[in-house]
């Protein structure tokens, strides 16, 4: 949960309301919570992580699609932020630690004991990991490459009360953070060499409370105000430019982007949305809660949570991802009335050119030996395949049927075919099905 408080007036750009069927559906969660951080695993189980004063503290599951809760523990404190990787390790923030859970949330273990409240994390496939640390004037950015086991300090925030907020990895070089600085500074950095170099990249004096990456390496940034200037909303720098665009004006808390590059953004006046990359947006709040949405948060099969701090939470009714358009046509020739035939080609000695596969439904005694110099062509019971294609299938036969088969490997000169027939070829038998 990243909330910041700053009072303007604030007007849509690009933006249209959405009126159509509820598109949100409400989720009750467990009495007396705070929702401070989201996140769910390729199982789609969602865990809560909860948090603030004089409420039930801790972190919450849910394995029946938010239908019941368990609560997992950490009640003594604060869960700032969650992190799910690609083998369902758990990783949450707490009062300057990080614990890891390699067992659905069952048992967790201390990989980081620091300073702070750790408010932010992303992960990379391969076990890169990186996260904020720190308080007051000193703030840095922490990287692990061994999945959290070991963690070493790749930035040090130069400044007073600038704070980490958003953490986005587009691969194993390129990593963005966006920060905020309460009186001068903030804004975007970035490194391309794993995060041991970093550069800010522009954004500054702004509020950056959201970052997040497409797969075209198009970094979006979500704000929530700025110190010199009421201005905020999306901005977006397209890879390879240096120059930001802002796309709408809100306030934004959180974003997230699904795996067609439809990107959600989290404000507090419900969730935008926008499924051309930042060109138009639309709200989609019909069934949605009233008030600021805070976090986001997406499952493996596509469907969009959101969550207010205030104890609020709903998920989206279907899957944000687009239904794959249906084929045009059948296949042709389905049935259970055919027979597939495989073999292995020699590989020494006098190559074939092809083969011939006769067929009989009578006997192998039934099928004639071919006659060199004479080409069979291709029928229903006679199929020449080339040498190395090592199968061939014979259809739309007989259900509950024996058919018999014999190969013969020749070699071919203009006219002139040579069979090989000495032993009356190899032979296989074969039944069709009821």
């Amino acid at each position: 949960m990243k909330k910041l408080i700053v009072i303007f007036t604030v007007l849509i750009l690009n933006t249209v309301i959405v009126n159509s069927q509820d598109y949100w559906e409400t989720i009750n969660v467990p009495d007396n919570i705070k929702i401070m951080c989201m996140a769910a695993n390729n199982q789609n189980h969602i865990f809560l992580g909860s948090g603030g004063n004089n409420i039930s503290e801790g972190i919450y599951r849910s394995v029946d699609s938010c239908n019941s809760w368990e609560f997992l523990g950490f009640g003594n404190s604060s869960v700032y932020s969650m992190n799910i990787n690609e083998y369902n390790h758990i990783y949450i923030g707490w009062i300057g630690n990080i614990y890891k859970s390699t067992d659905n949330g069952e048992n967790w273990i201390l990989k980081y004991d620091g300073m702070g409240n750790i408010i932010c994390f992303d992960s990379y496939p391969g076990g890169i990991m990186f996260a904020n640390s720190g308080t007051g004037t000193y703030v840095s950015i922490i990287r692990s490459l061994d999945y959290g086991e070991t963690w070493d300090e790749v930035m040090i925030i130069q400044g007073m009360v600038e704070y980490v907020y958003d953490i986005a990895i587009l691969n194993q070089d390129t990593i963005c953070a966006g920060t905020t600085n309460w009186f001068d500074g903030g804004g975007v950095y970035r490194s391309v060499d794993g995060g041991d170099n970093w550069e800010h990249i522009g954004m500054y004096d702004f509020h950056v409370l959201a970052l997040e990456l497409n797969s075209q390496g198009d970094l979006f940034a979500g704000t929530y105000g700025n110190n010199s200037q009421f201005l905020s909303g999306v901005f977006v720098l397209y890879k390879g430019e240096e120059e930001w665009t802002q796309l709408c004006t809100t306030l934004v808390n959180d974003m997230k982007i699904n795996s067609k590059d439809y990107l959600y953004a989290a404000t507090d006046f419900g969730v935008l949305s926008s499924t051309d990359n930042g060109q138009t947006f639309e709200y989609i709040n019909d069934g949605l809660f009233t008030g600021d949405v805070d976090d986001l948060a997406l499952d493996s099969a596509g469907y969009l949570y959101a969550s207010s701090y205030n104890v609020y939470m709903a998920r989206s009714v279907n899957s944000t991802l687009p239904n794959p358009p249906i084929p045009s046509n059948y296949p042709e020739n389905f049935s259970a009335h055919n027979i597939e035939l495989e073999w292995t080609d020699p590989v020494s000695g006098v190559l074939p050119h092809a083969n011939l596969v006769l067929m009989s439904d009578i006997s192998f005694e039934a099928i004639d030996i071919p006659i060199d110099n004479v080409l069979v062509s291709d029928s229903d019971t006679a199929k020449n395949i080339l040498y190395e294609v090592e199968k061939c299938i014979f259809t739309n036969l007989a259900p509950a049927t024996v058919y018999y088969f014999k190969i013969f490997p020749y070699t071919i000169n203009g006219d002139l075919i040579n069979y090989k027939t000495e032993g009356g070829g190899i032979q296989a038998m074969k039944m069709t099905k009821e």
